[in-house]
């Protein structure tokens, strides 16, 4: 394994992937057998959960996982590692919508895709509606997902209980987030500060990239204890934080070929971010 543990992340990712797509596969024959109209919702989930992403999570669940005994066998916890980016693909089907993106891991955004189907089917009716509600619809189908991995986790009672707790006020945490950052972008740059953008950084992104993963995986070691919950958040924070200012920066000056979204779309959706906050206040009046 090298210094920068980029053996241990491309081993995490192949483990995830190998997982989700087994799971998939007993979905699409779930959904078909139900219904054959209904296999469109395991298929587009999985493409979009499958197509790409940094699974930084997931290596983050194993990292919490590992924090009291470093190398316990990763089979163990796959199926956390890979819930954790159920969830992922769940808050990124939402707020793909919320913010009107497109594209997303290089590929249309799940929204996008049913309003092509809509037109493929020649349904009628409105297919931009069609295609937001039948998004919705898949990202609730994520989320049950990332629940049902749960019962799969070998975990006395008492630690199942606490990883339950903690992932649901997670879930709270993350809309608390998102209420906040929808409606600071409705409200002029002059009523909006950096502590509010950071703090809707700590709520929306430091809490469920680094911090929620951390913990659930400390959780499953069934050798955690609250000083170690504790350490790991003065870690997750700060660290989420900054991951997002960064991801806040790719996302004007990002090259889309790498990132996989497009640029500029955060300004488009007036998201106040710490760089047009900065921007803001740093501006000569005429320009403001």
């Amino acid at each position: 394994m090298s210094g920068d543990f980029s053996d241990l992340l491309i081993e995490v990712r192949r483990i995830v992937h190998e997982t989700a797509k087994g799971i998939f596969e007993e979905l699409r024959r779930e959904a078909h057998n139900t219904h054959p109209e209904l296999e469109d919702i395991p298929v587009i989930a999985s493409d979009f959960t499958l197509r790409g992403g940094k699974r930084l999570r997931a290596f983050l669940v194993l990292v919490g996982y590992w924090s009291r005994e470093w190398g316990k066998s990763i089979d163990e916890v796959k199926y956390l590692m890979t819930g954790i980016e159920f969830l992922q693909s769940y808050l990124l089907v939402h707020d793909d919508i919320m913010d009107r993106d497109e594209v997303r891991r290089g590929g249309p955004t799940v929204h996008v895709w049913f309003t092509s189907r809509c037109r493929e089917k020649s349904l009628l009716g409105d297919c931009s509606h069609y295609g937001i509600s039948q998004a919705i619809v898949v990202g609730d189908y994520l989320e049950s997902m990332a629940v049902s991995t749960f019962s799969k986790l070998e975990l006395p009672a008492n630690a199942m209980t606490k990883l339950i707790q903690l992932y649901t006020r997670g879930l709270r945490i993350v809309s608390y987030g998102q209420y906040m950052d929808l409606m600071l972008s409705m409200k002029p740059l002059r009523e909006v500060d950096e502590a509010d953008v950071l703090l809707v950084h700590k709520l929306k992104t430091a809490s469920y990239t680094v911090e929620l993963p951390l913990h659930l995986g400390a959780i499953a070691s069934c050798k955690y204890s609250d000083n170690l919950l504790h350490e790991l958040t003065s870690y997750a924070i700060p660290a989420g934080i900054a991951f997002q200012l960064r991801d806040d920066l790719l996302g004007l000056f990002g090259d889309p070929s790498i990132t996989g979204k497009p640029v500029g779309s955060d300004v488009r959706e007036k998201k106040k971010t710490l760089l047009v906050i900065k921007a803001y206040k740093e501006a000569p009046p005429p320009y403001k």
